[in-house]
């Protein structure tokens, strides 16, 4: 037979062996340590949740309790600017409008009052 080949010998020195060892050890800890810990992921889930006796209406999933929170914004809105207006009709707050003068534009000079 000519295709026969002769068994080759493989030889490790003695820090090869330790380093695989090492290794080996390592291995076999981190495998215990994450098969103790169980699988990591979300939380196994039922079908769906028991009824509760009350309905929560706070919350993403709630466009009802949505729309009511937005009705209690404007309102609240509302009232503050009805708080405004009558300040302002009462003459408690004067508004004074000023128009901006252009950059190019020369001061004005006004007399002195006399």
């Amino acid at each position: 037979m000519k295709g026969a080949r002769e068994p080759s010998m493989v030889v490790m020195d003695r820090y090869t062996r330790c380093c695989l060892t090492a290794i080996a050890i390592l291995l076999t800890v981190l495998v215990i340590g994450l098969w103790a810990t169980g699988p990591v992921g979300p939380a196994p889930t039922s079908a769906a949740p028991p009824a509760a006796a009350e309905a929560d209406t706070s919350g993403i999933g709630n466009p009802a309790a949505q729309r009511a929170a937005t009705i209690q914004a404007i309102n609240t809105t509302n009232q503050k600017l009805d708080r405004i207006i009558s300040l302002i009709e009462s003459g408690k707050i004067k508004v004074t409008v000023v128009q901006e003068k252009p950059d190019d534009a020369q001061p004005k000079v006004q007399a002195p009052a006399k």
